[in-house]
């Protein structure tokens, strides 16, 4: 079975003042940890608590605000476990990344199959294509990579719901 690809990166990001991370039903993989028995191991979130930081939490540039940390209950082969969003990963099956590239070749009609046939999903890459191919900033890069990893995990839970629900009803 091919292996999950990693799509949005440690780096959290900003939608409303909020720091986002994960959704119940994500599928992530263990990055953190690197000593630890569950470095590698991937689940699926199953529940969340979303608690405040502390200012100048994770290396955060403004000191005086204070970043809300995410913790994850995630559902492996041995149990359900929580760990710190920050040493998570979202993985991506490789029918998401057929759906997260075609998504580039509709929102950047320029581009060709070939130019996004290198892209594995990750919020960092397409921030780093995005500036080299557009010369866009830092800033308007994370931006615009944002609001399109965000457009695509939003079909993607559509799908899956649809077809949840259709199974459901098949089942019936």
């Amino acid at each position: 079975m091919p292996q999950p690809r990693e799509m949005a990166t440690r780096d959290a990001f900003r939608s409303e003042g909020r720091v986002i991370n994960f959704q119940i039903g994500d599928q992530v993989r263990v990055i953190g940890l690197p000593h630890s028995e569950w470095h590698g191991v991937s689940g699926v979130v199953v529940n969340l608590i979303e608690r405040p930081g502390r200012p100048g939490q994770l290396g955060d540039s403004n000191a005086d605000e204070s970043v809300p940390v995410q913790e994850c209950a995630i559902q492996t082969y041995s149990g359900k476990r929580w760990f710190l969003a920050a040493d998570l990963v979202r993985t991506v099956p490789d029918r998401a990344l057929r759906l997260f590239r075609s998504e580039l070749l509709e929102r950047w009609p320029g581009l060709s199959p070939d130019d996004v046939t290198g892209l594995n999903g990750t919020r960092q890459e397409l921030i780093g294509f995005l500036q080299e191919r557009y010369g866009l900033g830092l800033k308007r890069a994370s931006i615009e990579a944002d609001a399109f990893i965000s457009q695509v995990d939003s079909r993607l839970r559509t799908a899956r719901e649809t077809h949840s629900q259709t199974a459901l009803k098949t089942a019936a």
